[in-house]
C-alpha cells in the first residue's frame, strides 16, 4: 500500500515503532485487541469514535465487529450496513482506498449514510481504511470525528492506514485459533479412528488350533511360528488376566463370541504386555463350524494409563479437597450448572445438590433482542457481589460469543453475608459435532490469599518506607562489573548522585561508579570486597564521593557482606552511611591542633625572642646615654627603632598564638572606623569607592585599641589587594543579640549575649572555596613573594578569639568578599588613662629598693643596670627559690620585679604569693615574653599588679615603677 511508504509525523511513528515492538495486541483476545486498537487511535487521533467493521464473503454487507466510544468505552452492536444502506459508501471502499471524508454529511459517497447513520452519532468527518488480508478486503476501520469539520492529514491518514494492517494481523490470528481448533478436533477423530484398528488378527481351525497370525510390524520379541498348530491356552507365556482357561475353553467349545478378553504376554525380553482378544466363530456354506476368526489389540498403554489415570483423579480429588478446589459443569444448551464438586458447594457454604437447583438462568421474554451469539438466558449473578456482577457478566457472555474459555477474580456474597474472593477458569465443551455445549470450569477460594497478600503488601510498605527513611541507604547488587542493582532504598542514587533510568532511558540505569569514585578507591573496595567473597566475611570502608555539579565530595561508610543467591551466584548487600559531617569534624579537629602547636611553638619563640630584645634594649638604652656625638646617637636611635620594631613583630606572633598581652579598654568601634578613614582615603587607588554603615546608638566594646586599629587596617589592605580593577569597600557597624548558642564555623561557639557587628565587604574576585578553610593558617597567602607574610588574618583571628569574639568569613567567587567580626558588647564605662610616661631623671628612683627575680641573667643584668644608674638599689635572684631565700633574709624591699616563668619550684606568681604570705603589701611587677601567662599560672596576682611585656623600654618600666610604689603609698 503506497500510504505505508508515505514519512510519518515523528509522533506517530514512535507510537508504531512502539506497538510493533510490543506486539502486546498478538497477546490479546479478538475482541480484546481490537478495543486496544480502537483507544490507542482515540487517544492518538483525538477522536471521538472508532469502529471496525467485518466485510461478509460476498462483500454486500459489513457488520459492526466493535464500535468504540472515547467517552463511554466499548458497544459492540452487531451494527449492520447492507444494500441499500451504504451502497456508494461500499462501491467506494470496495475500491481498496483509503477515504478521507472531511466533510461526511455532504460527501456523496456517504449520501445513504447521512440519512440516519451519521447525524444520529453527531459525526461531522470521517477517515476509513480498508482491512486486508492475503487474497482479499475482509473489513474497514472507521475514524469518526464528533465536531467541527477536520481536515485529515497526510501523517494521520498513513498512521490509520498502518493500524489497519495491524488489525489485519488480529483477523487472521482469530482465523488460525478457528483454524487450529478445528485441526484439533479432526485429529482426535482421526486418533479415535486410529485406535480401533487391531494389532494382531488371528484364526483357528475346528481344534481350535491357531493356524495363522497377522501383525508382523509388532515386533513381541517372538516368532510367530511358536503359536501356530497349538491351541491359545497351551502357549506358558500367555495368561488370561480377567478369566480363567477353562472359562475360555468352554466358550470356544460353545461357539460364543468372545469380547474383549484381557491377556498378558511375557514377551522374549521378560517385558509383560497386555492385549485385548475378540472373535467371532466361523461357519462354512453347510453352516459347518470351521473354527474362530479374531483380532488382538495391545491396550498396555491403555491399561497404564487408565490406571495413571486413576491414580490422578485419587491425587486431584485428594487436591481439591484439600486446596479446597471446587470444580463444576455448566450445560450451555440447558442454561444450568449440573455437576457441581463438593469442595465447590463447601466454598458457598451450601450442599452440591442446593447450588444445583438454585444455579439455574432465567429465560428471557421471547421478544428480547439480544445480539447473535448471546445465549437466550441471563445467567443468575444472585450470588455474585453487586460491585462486581456487570464485569462479571461481560467475562461469560464475551466467552460465550467467542466459544472460549475465561479466567476471572470476582467476589461473592454467600447466604450468612461473609464475602468469598474467588478465581475462576473455565475451558469450552464441543460436541462431536463442533457445537458449543458446556463450559467446564474450576474455582479456588482466594479469600484467605488475599488477605495474606493484603497484608503482606501493607508490611512491605511499611519496610520499603522504613527503608527509604533511615539516614542513608541499603541495597543488594549483583557481584558484576557494573554492581547492577537488585534492590536499593530511596537514598541509594542521591547518596551516589546517579540519575533515575527514567530519566534517560535504560541507558541511565547502568551505575558508573567510575565517574563519582576515584581510581584509587575503586581499585580499594573491588579488592576489599574481593578479599571478603574469598573469606565469607563482611566488609567496611570508607571513600569520598564525587557527584557531579558538587564542590565538595561526600563521604561514604559502607558495611556490607557477600551471599549466595538460588543460582549460586555472588550478590553483594549492605548499608551505606553518609559520613560526610565526621570527616569535616576531623579535619577541623586536626586543623585546631595544628593550629594548637603552631601556636605553642610560636608562644615559645616569641618568650625567648622578647629576652634576647630585652637585653638589646636595655644596653642600647645604656649606650645612649653615655654618647655625646649626634651622629653615634643617631646610629643608636635607629638600632633602638629596629629592636622596637622587632618587639612588635614578636606581639603580632603572640596575636596569633592568642597569648599576647592586650590592654582592653573602652572602645567606640564608630570612632575608631572613622579615625582609620580620615587617613585610609589616602592609601587607596582612586578606582575604590569606601562607604560606611554606622549604626548611631552602637554598643561600647572592651577591647585592645591598637590591635583593634591593626585589625580595621589589615581587612581594608586585604579588600583593596581583592579588587586590583577597582570597585566598591562597605565598614558596616550594627548591634546584635544571640539568643542561644550557635555554631559559627567548625569548632566555633559563638556564645548567647550581646555582641557589635564589624562587616568589612568588598566587590572583589573572591576567595576559592577550595582555600576557604585555610585563609587563618599562619604564612598562608595567595599573594606574590614579598607582598605578604600570611600573618594579617591569623593574627586577627587570634586577637578576635582571645577578646571573646569570633570572625566569620562569606565569600563567591567574581562577586566579592565579607569579613564578620563579632566583638563583645560591654556595660563598663570607660577605663581610665594609664599616666602619661614622664621624662626619667638620674634620681627618679632613689632610695627604691628592689629585688629582681631574672633566670635570664643578660636580661637582669641590663635591668639592673638601668635601675641603678636611676638611683635604685637592685637584689638579683636567679630564680624564685633563691628570691624566697633572700626576701626571708631580708624582707624590706620596695617592691618585687619578677619575671613568670622560671626555673625551680617557684613561679613568678608563685613567687609573689609566697612574699606576701611574708609581707602582705609588697608591690609586684610581673615581666613576661607571653601573654596571659600571669593569667593561666597565677593565683597570686592582685588588681593592682602591673604586668609588662618584654623587652620593656626604660620609660616603660620606670613609670611602670613610679605608679605602683604611688599605688603602695611608698614616695
Amino acid at each position: 500500500m503506497d500510504y505505508l511508504l508515505e514519512p510519518y509525523n515523528a509522533r506517530y511513528d514512535e507510537l508504531l515503532r512502539k506497538l510493533i515492538a510490543e506486539r502486546r495486541f498478538s497477546y490479546l483476545k479478538f475482541d480484546e485487541a481490537l478495543e486496544f486498537f480502537c483507544n490507542t487511535i482515540t487517544e492518538a487521533l483525538g477522536v471521538e469514535r472508532v469502529g471496525i467493521w467485518e466485510l461478509n464473503a460476498t462483500e454486500t454487507e459489513l457488520k459492526a465487529v466493535v464500535q468504540w466510544s472515547a467517552s463511554d468505552g466499548v458497544a459492540q452492536s452487531k451494527f449492520v450496513l447492507g444494500a441499500g444502506q451504504a451502497d456508494k459508501y461500499l462501491q467506494s471502499i470496495k475500491g481498496n482506498i483509503q477515504l478521507s471524508f472531511d466533510d461526511a454529511m455532504n460527501d456523496p459517497r456517504c449520501s445513504e449514510l447521512a440519512q440516519s447513520y451519521i447525524p444520529k452519532y453527531g459525526i461531522t468527518s470521517m477517515l476509513d481504511c480498508p482491512i486486508n488480508d492475503i487474497n482479499r478486503m475482509i473489513g474497514v476501520l472507521c475514524i469518526e470525528h464528533v465536531g467541527p469539520k477536520r481536515s485529515w492529514t497526510k501523517e494521520e491518514q498513513n498512521f490509520a492506514g498502518s493500524i489497519a494492517s495491524l488489525i489485519a494481523l488480529a483477523f487472521e490470528n482469530r482465523e488460525r485459533i478457528k483454524a487450529e481448533a478445528e485441526t484439533s478436533r479432526q485429529t482426535k477423530r482421526l486418533q479415535f479412528y486410529r485406535n480401533l484398528v487391531s494389532d494382531w488378527q488371528w484364526q483357528t481351525d475346528v481344534n481350535h488350533d491357531v493356524i495363522e497370525v497377522l501383525g508382523h510390524d509388532l515386533d513381541i520379541g517372538r516368532d510367530y511360528q511358536e503359536v501356530w498348530n497349538r491351541p491359545i491356552w497351551e502357549l506358558d507365556w500367555i495368561t488370561p488376566v480377567d478369566t480363567t482357561w477353562d472359562d475360555l475353553k468352554s466358550n470356544f467349545d460353545k461357539r460364543q463370541k468372545l469380547d474383549s478378553i484381557i491377556i498378558s504376554m511375557k514377551l522374549g525380553g521378560g517385558e509383560i504386555i497386555y492385549s485385548e482378544l475378540s472373535g467371532r466363530p466361523i461357519f462354512d456354506e453347510n453352516d459347518k463350524f470351521s473354527g474362530y476368526w479374531g483380532v488382538a489389540k495391545n491396550i498396555t498403554e491403555k491399561l497404564q494409563r487408565e490406571n495413571e489415570l486413576q491414580s490422578i483423579l485419587k491425587i486431584h480429588s485428594n487436591a481439591a479437597r484439600l486446596a479446597k478446589v471446587g470444580s463444576w459443569v455448566w450445560d450451555e444448551v440447558k442454561g444450568r450448572i449440573t455437576y457441581c464438586s463438593p469442595e465447590l458447594a463447601d466454598i458457598y457454604g451450601i450442599t452440591p445438590e442446593e447450588l444445583i437447583e438454585r444455579t439455574v438462568a432465567f429465560n428471557l421474554p421471547e421478544d428480547t433482542v439480544r445480539d447473535p451469539g448471546v445465549p437466550p438466558y441471563e445467567k443468575d449473578l444472585s450470588w455474585v457481589h453487586p460491585d462486581d456482577r456487570e464485569h462479571y457478566r461481560k467475562v461469560v457472555e464475551r466467552a460465550h460469543q467467542m466459544a472460549t474459555g475465561y479466567e476471572t477474580v470476582t467476589r461473592i456474597v454467600r447466604d450468612d453475608g461473609s464475602i468469598r474472593v474467588l478465581h475462576e477458569l473455565a475451558e469450552p465443551v464441543f460436541s462431536d459435532d463442533g457445537r458449543f455445549v458446556a463450559t467446564t470450569g474450576v474455582l479456588i477460594d482466594m479469600t484467605d490469599t488475599e488477605t495474606r497478600k493484603n497484608e503482606l503488601k501493607r508490611s512491605r510498605e511499611q519496610l520499603a518506607n522504613l527503608m527509604d527513611n533511615i539516614p542513608g541507604a541499603l541495597y543488594r547488587v549483583k557481584n558484576d562489573e557494573n554492581w547492577t542493582p537488585i534492590y536499593k532504598s530511596a537514598g541509594f542514587d542521591e547518596l551516589f548522585g546517579f540519575k533515575s533510568p527514567g530519566d534517560e532511558g535504560p541507558a541511565a540505569a547502568r551505575l558508573e561508579y567510575q565517574n563519582v569514585l576515584r581510581d584509587a578507591d575503586m581499585e580499594n573496595v573491588k579488592e576489599k570486597v574481593a578479599q571478603a567473597i574469598k573469606n565469607g566475611s563482611p566488609y567496611e570502608f570508607e571513600y569520598p564521593v564525587f557527584r557531579e555539579g558538587a564542590t565538595e565530595p561526600v563521604w561514604l561508610f559502607e558495611r556490607g557482606r557477600p551471599i549466595l543467591n538460588a543460582d549460586g551466584e555472588y550478590e553483594l548487600e549492605g548499608v551505606l552511611i553518609d559520613v560526610t559531617e565526621k570527616h569535616a569534624a576531623q579535619e577541623a579537629l586536626i586543623q585546631s591542633q595544628r593550629m594548637d602547636a603552631v601556636g605553642q611553638l610560636t608562644g615559645g619563640i616569641a618568650h625567648d625572642f622578647n629576652n634576647l630584645l630585652a637585653v638589646v634594649l636595655g644596653n642600647l638604652e645604656l649606650l645612649r646615654d653615655e654618647l655625646h656625638d649626634p651622629l653615634h646617637t643617631d646610629f643608636v636611635d635607629t638600632a633602638i627603632t629596629a629592636t622596637l620594631r622587632g618587639s612588635d613583630l614578636t606581639k603580632k606572633m603572640l596575636n596569633f598564638a592568642q597569648q599576647a598581652r592586650l590592654e582592653p579598654a573602652a572602645l567606640d568601634l564608630n570612632e575608631n572606623i572613622l579615625g582609620v578613614q580620615s587617613w585610609i582615603n589616602r592609601t587607596l587607588p582612586q578606582n575604590i569607592s569606601i562607604r560606611t554603615k554606622l549604626s548611631p546608638d552602637l554598643w561600647e566594646i572592651m577591647v585592645d585599641h591598637s590591635s583593634t586599629e591593626s585589625l580595621i587596617l589589615n581587612l581594608i589592605l586585604n579588600a583593596r589587594d581583592a579588587m586590583p580593577q577597582g570597585g566598591d569597600l562597605t565598614i558596616e557597624t550594627a548591634n546584635k543579640t544571640i539568643d542561644a548558642d550557635i555554631i559559627e564555623a567548625p569548632n566555633e561557639t559563638l556564645l548567647h549575649g550581646d555582641y557589635v557587628v564589624l562587616s568589612v565587604s568588598d566587590t572583589g574576585h573572591g576567595i576559592p572555596r577550595d582555600i576557604l578553610d585555610r585563609i587563618f593558617e599562619p604564612f598562608f597567602t595567595t599573594k606574590a613573594t614579598g607582598r605578604g607574610t600570611g600573618l594579617g588574618l591569623a593574627m586577627i583571628r587570634g586577637f578576635i578569639k582571645q577578646s571573646g569574639g569570633t570572625v566569620h568569613v562569606y565569600s563567591e567567587q567574581d562577586i566579592g568578599t565579607t569579613f564578620k567580626i563579632y566583638f563583645r558588647a560591654s556595660k563598663h564605662e570607660p577605663a581610665p588613662n594609664l599616666l602619661k610616661a614622664q621624662p626619667e631623671t638620674k634620681d627618679a628612683l632613689t632610695g627604691v629598693k628592689i629585688l629582681l627575680a631574672e633566670d635570664d641573667i643578660q636580661v637582669a643584668k641590663v635591668i639592673a643596670m638601668i635601675l641603678e644608674r636611676l638611683g635604685s638599689s637592685v637584689t638579683l635572684a636567679a630564680n624564685g627559690d633563691e628570691a624566697l631565700k633572700i626576701f626571708q633574709t631580708d624582707p624590706d624591699f620596695s617592691l618585687l620585679l619578677t619575671d613568670i616563668v622560671m626555673p625551680g619550684e617557684l613561679m613568678g606568681t608563685h613567687l609573689a604569693k609566697a612574699l606576701r604570705d611574708i609581707r602582705r603589701d609588697l608591690p609586684v611587677i610581673f615581666m613576661s615574653g607571653y601573654a596571659d601567662e600571669a593569667m593561666v599560672h597565677g593565683n597570686g596576682l592582685r588588681p593592682d599588679d602591673i604586668k609588662l611585656s618584654k623587652p620593656v623600654s626604660r620609660a616603660d618600666l620606670v613609670q611602670s615603677i613610679q605608679e605602683v610604689l604611688k599605688l603602695g603609698g611608698v614616695t
